[in-house]
């Protein structure tokens, strides 16, 4: 082989190199930008399955999602209360009946919701938190609301 083709195969790699590293850099953009358009309920799922709260597979709490995303609280906390009697320590079944709860307008029940899933799981706290702070503002003192 002489140097000329050295130098041909040469190019040839660089030029594989390089159309690999502009593959994988348009992927990673893409993913990027994927997870970027992701929905609010999305990363909220990933976020709960990434500390072990099962989220995405969660059927329940996709569920109340759903309904909460539709505005049909009644049914929120319907579906809460019968839950709680198979799953009494669900995180989503706490949550839900508080969200549910918060948004008819009954704010003490909704704080004792709210009040349970803090204590079934606290790293839900700065969720719940933006509730009670908002409760605290439709006079429910924040001190009723903790």
């Amino acid at each position: 082989m002489n140097d000329q083709e050295k130098n041909l195969n040469t190019v040839k790699i660089l030029t594989i190199a390089n159309a690999v590293i502009l593959v994988l850099g348009i992927l990673f953009l893409w993913s990027s930008q994927t997870k970027t358009l992701q929905s609010t309920r999305e990363m909220h799922e990933e976020a709960v399955q990434l500390i072990g709260g099962g989220g995405a597979n969660d059927r329940f709490g996709r569920m109340m999602q759903e309904l909460v995303d539709q505005g049909k609280m009644p049914e929120v906390v319907v579906a809460c209360r019968n839950e709680a009697k198979i799953r009494p320590n669900s995180i989503y079944v706490h949550y839900y009946q508080g969200v549910g709860n918060y948004h008819l307008g009954a704010f003490q029940e909704a704080q004792a919701f709210f009040a349970a899933a803090k204590k079934v799981d606290p790293t839900w706290a700065p969720t719940i938190d933006a509730y009670i702070h908002a409760m605290a503002g439709k006079g429910l003192s924040a001190a009723q609301a903790e």
